[in-house]
């Protein structure tokens, strides 16, 4: 099923259009939250090792709203674009549920989990070359924090991030097509808008990471 989706989204859609699983798309979305929550894990571990005694505990909470953030961030964007998927389909008056049109879109975030590997796997090598298990003062940590900002891997990850999004574009928009039976070109910008967004954002997570 996976490699059909990758191959041929297409007719992937088509058939998915007229018998909507339930299975493949919750999983992915689960998949794509954990792998979202991966990397804040290891940066925040690398941190309060490598942190004073004293600052270990609030690191360690710090990290643990930032896990749940990244966790449930990809929940709320999923429920987010469904929503506008609907809506937006509603108003040209094409026909269709809210949940099947959550659940086809959930196939979108597949290159989420693929993004979020990679992202999990850069940050645990640039963190692992940086961070070392020893304690430092709070001004060296600061340092330490910069230079894995300011990696050129952080950079890159950021990059392949927005290649995932244009991914996932391109997948809703052959969702949306194929469900609500309307042309390439509405689908696309109905697919295009909320991708923006979401590149606008990864872009400047890039910036700053170059500035």
């Amino acid at each position: 099923m996976v490699s059909e989706l990758i191959y041929d989204p297409d007719e992937f859609f088509n058939s998915q259009a007229s018998s909507v699983s339930f299975r493949g798309p919750i999983l992915i979305i689960l998949m794509a939250a954990v792998t979202n929550l991966i990397t804040p894990l290891i940066i925040i571990y690398r941190i309060a090792t490598a942190a004073p005694q004293e600052v270990r505990s609030f690191v360690m909470f710090i990290g643990f709203l930032g896990g749940i953030s990244g966790l449930f961030s990809i929940f709320i964007m999923w429920s987010l674009t469904s929503i506008f998927f609907h809506t937006a389909a509603s108003y040209l008056n094409y026909s269709g549920s809210l949940r099947e049109t959550a659940l086809l879109s959930g196939w979108g975030f597949f290159p989420q989990v693929l993004t979020g590997a990679y992202s999990a796997g850069m940050t645990h090598y640039v963190t692992g070359q940086i961070f070392t298990p020893e304690n430092v003062n709070q001004e060296q940590l600061q340092l330490l924090i910069t230079s894995v900002v300011r990696n050129p891997a952080s950079s890159w990850i950021s990059f392949i991030s927005i290649l995932g999004v244009l991914w996932s574009f391109f997948l809703w928009t052959l969702a949306v097509k194929n469900y609500y039976g309307m042309s390439l070109k509405r689908s696309a910008i109905i697919s295009g808008i909320p991708s923006l967004v979401i590149i606008l954002l990864n872009s400047y997570t890039l910036i700053n990471h170059i500035l």
